[in-house]
């Protein structure tokens, strides 16, 4: 069981990490999308 722990803390940080840059793109990306369509 050791070996289990260290990883989950470590996949919400990656999940937060992923979100935080896939927000502010998804926002942009939309943005563009509405002002070129």
């Amino acid at each position: 069981m050791p070996s289990t722990a260290p990883p989950a803390p470590a996949i919400p940080s990656v999940y937060r990490f992923v979100f935080c840059w896939l927000e502010p793109v998804s926002i942009l990306t939309g943005a563009i999308y509405a002002h070129f369509f």
